[in-house]
């Protein structure tokens, strides 16, 4: 037998949260965003796919059908799913047509509809309309899990969505569409006020059910009656939080920028769920400077193919040359390596990129200037929440976030180099823990390199570093899709 760490590791998961840190990040924004998910992108799913799931099922009990066939189900809902990215295609008014579920996959067969040829509706594929959209549904009282012969069912909101789109479509002859072996431009182009997802506003009834049921808690039976309530709770503070935002247009981005400056310098955040989403910025800014540094450890690997730690650190301070986008932020990061820790760490200013957050040029800088501005980015994150962390505003929530803080909070007498390799032991660590853990639970190696006695092995996986996508911004585009009052346009 012929084994070997490393082996194969290019067709298995490489994994999204290699650090073992985004989880804690996407746990404080998915409190407060009440299902709304970083893939559930567009308002008008949300009510597609109750008609959908209710259609369905009305379907089955119309012809009789006694025995739930779940690839029958499938199959219907990936024809609502084709005919809704053709109708968002050849809608030719003004809005928003991103984000239209397959869009990659049947790009070529758009454009040959789009110019009049049919378009075949592919067999047998699934559709992903149902595992991207119905936790939102579900947080919203749209869709509920049923039972037996219907494993989904609607709600009393989601039956109203089922029959307003049934009135809005009497007569149109969407059954028929639906059942169609190809498209026609001029048939797909009658429904587009029904399925495009430019025009959900447009749809009074549609649009006017999904505004309720994003600002109005429903009333489940039973124990989870006053979790869906705290949710929607949550959920209203994050849409008035938007509603008196200055930023337009509006952009999730700036608005996490301003939460966490206002956090920083003890401005006044009404609320503990403007102060949440100003420790999720500040969480997301830590976890990309500790991807940095993991970045750079695993790229310096990739170069030497094996390295103790130390030996990491000897290979990035015999680089004397820095970037401007680093120096430009930082101007004492040259003189920081010859100096203690202290001062190091004394010399990145207070507001380092307090302002608009770090970079993205950062992440495709050589290793050696990606683990400095690793190393930055934490220290300037201690020394912005200093105050919050002890007062209690932000608490010790445990993490590998934490640790990291307290080697930059304090440094002592050791030299700079012993910091940094401190702090890039932590971002070391946290990998091999995750993903040891996850192999350990049956999933897929991630490993980007792997210990042998005091040396570190690279498995020649690539390791990237940035900020985590923010569900805000899907937030912001449901809320607008849906014409939720007093938000201002989306970039």
């Amino acid at each position: 037998m012929d084994v070997a760490w490393g082996d194969k590791l290019g067709d298995e998961s490489q994994g999204q949260d290699i650090l073992g840190i985004r989880g804690l990040d996407q746990s404080i924004e998915a409190a407060l965003v009440n299902g709304i998910t970083t893939v559930s992108q567009r308002g008008r799913y949300l009510t597609i796919l109750p008609w959908a799931v209710g259609e369905f099922f009305d379907r089955e009990r119309q012809t009789g059908a006694t025995v739930f066939d779940q690839d029958r189900l499938r199959r219907f809902l990936f024809r609502v799913e084709y005919l809704t990215l053709a109708c968002t295609v050849l809608d030719e008014g003004p809005g928003d047509g991103s984000a239209a579920l397959g869009t990659n996959t049947f790009g070529a067969a758009m454009i040959a509809l789009r110019e009049g040829q049919p378009a075949a509706v592919p067999q047998d594929r699934s559709a992903g309309m149902l595992l991207t959209y119905f936790g939102p549904c579900r947080a919203l009282g749209l869709i509920g899990v049923g039972e037996g012969d219907e494993p989904f069912r609607l709600p009393p909101r989601g039956q109203k969505i089922w029959e307003a789109r049934n009135t809005a479509m009497a007569g149109s002859g969407a059954q028929e569409l639906l059942k169609a072996e190809s498209l026609d431009r001029e048939a797909v182009r009658a429904f587009v006020p029904h399925f495009s997802l430019k025009r959900l506003a447009d749809a009074e009834a549609e649009a006017e059910l999904l505004r309720d049921a994003l600002t109005v808690p429903w009333e489940p039976n039973g124990p989870t009656a006053a979790e869906v309530a705290d949710s929607y709770a949550r959920f209203g503070e994050t849409l008035a939080w938007l509603r008196d935002a200055a930023e337009r247009p509006l952009r999730a981005d700036a608005l996490l920028s301003q939460a966490w400056r206002r956090a920083a310098a003890g401005g006044s955040l009404e609320g503990g769920v403007r102060l949440a989403w100003a420790e999720y910025e500040g969480r997301r800014r830590l976890h990309y400077g500790l991807e940095l540094l993991l970045s750079a450890v695993a790229g310096t690997l990739e170069e030497l193919s094996e390295a103790t730690l130390d030996e990491v650190m000897d290979a990035w301070l015999a680089e004397p040359d820095l970037p401007e986008i680093l120096i430009r932020a930082w101007p004492g990061a040259a003189e920081a390596t010859a100096q203690g820790g202290t001062r190091a760490v004394a010399s990145v200013p207070a507001d380092l990129w307090l302002e608009d957050g770090p970079p993205d040029g950062l992440s495709r800088q050589n290793p050696h200037a990606r683990a400095l501005a690793g190393f930055a980015l934490v220290v300037a994150i201690a020394r912005q929440s200093a105050a919050l962390r002890a007062d209690g505003r932000v608490r010790d929530r445990e993490s590998w976030g934490e640790k990291a803080l307290a080697v930059v909070d304090s440094p002592g007498g050791e030299s700079f180099r012993q910091t940094l390799r401190a702090l890039a032991a932590v971002a070391v660590q946290a990998h091999l823990d995750t993903t040891f853990r996850k192999m350990a639970s049956g999933l897929r190696c991630s490993l980007r390199f792997f210990p042998e006695g005091r040396k570190l092995r690279t498995t020649g996986l690539r390791t990237g570093a940035g900020l985590s996508g923010p569900r805000l911004w899907n937030v912001i585009r449901v809320l607008q899709d849906a014409g939720v009052g007093g938000l201002r346009d989306a970039a």
